[in-house]
């Protein structure tokens, strides 16, 4: 049976907000709970359904392109940052970002950027790139907008 103190303290933080395997033993460590406390509180946190990064991954997915979208670049970094694994982040990815559904994220973005100001196009490509959109994205938003012209 994990440590009554530690297993209040990860109960306390969960009822905040979701947190990853990786995340809530970074917390707990912080606390100054031994290792070995951390790994049992977290294993019976699992075994309850408590902790679950594939959950945590498709919220995380679904409140990121809702509201302040980013493309899947942007999306796998963060997902990398929190502890969830790579190819489980992709699966969900994949799943829930469609290709044409990120294109029209990006040409969301770079209307919403066009009507507020004259932006050259080398500015929207990089305001792109830094929201995780790749190249191939970037450049069928730009032909849509008819922006190469410009100069």
């Amino acid at each position: 049976m994990p440590d009554d103190k530690a297993m209040a303290a990860a109960l306390r933080l969960l009822n905040y907000r979701w947190y990853t395997e990786k995340e809530l033993k970074q917390k707990l460590q912080d606390k100054g709970y031994h290792q070995e406390t951390v790994e049992k509180v977290v294993a019976r946190l699992k075994e309850l359904d408590y902790i679950n990064d594939e959950r945590y991954a498709e919220i995380w997915i679904q409140d990121r392109v809702k509201l302040k979208p980013v493309g899947r670049v942007r999306l796998l970094h963060e997902l990398a940052e929190k502890g969830i694994e790579r190819n489980l982040a992709e699966e969900k990815i994949g799943q829930m970002l469609t290709p044409e559904q990120e294109y029209l994220l990006a040409l969301g973005i770079a209307r919403k950027k066009l009507g507020r100001s004259r932006v050259r196009w080398d500015q929207l490509a990089a305001h792109l790139l830094r929201r995780g959109f790749p190249w191939e994205v970037i450049d069928r938003v730009g032909r849509e907008l008819d922006i190469f012209k410009e100069k």
